[in-house]
């Protein structure tokens, strides 16, 4: 009875021993997955810092170009659009 009960728990061993095999391995793929999105993540945060810089010196450079224009010759030639868009409408 003894034996019978202990072959039982070796058994139960076995299978806690297996399950434990399976995790520690599991634990392994998702480290190892976790630091590779990781340096996905620091690459993507270098590139979007890179992108951001140039669309500060696009904004900047936009900013002085408007300020540097002449708001009446813009606007002569939207009217001078305006009345080319209606001439090709009416004919």
């Amino acid at each position: 009875m003894q034996k019978k009960m202990l072959n039982d728990q070796d058994k139960q061993l076995e299978e806690i021993e297996g399950i434990v095999k399976a995790i520690n391995y599991e634990n392994q793929n998702f480290g190892d997955e976790a630091t590779l999105q990781n340096r996905m993540l620091v690459n993507l945060d270098r590139d979007i810092d890179k992108t951001t810089d140039k669309m500060v010196k696009v904004d900047n450079k936009l900013k002085r170009l408007i300020a540097s224009s002449n708001h009446w010759c813009i606007w002569v030639i939207i009217i001078i659009e305006f009345i080319i868009l209606i001439i090709l409408l009416v004919t």
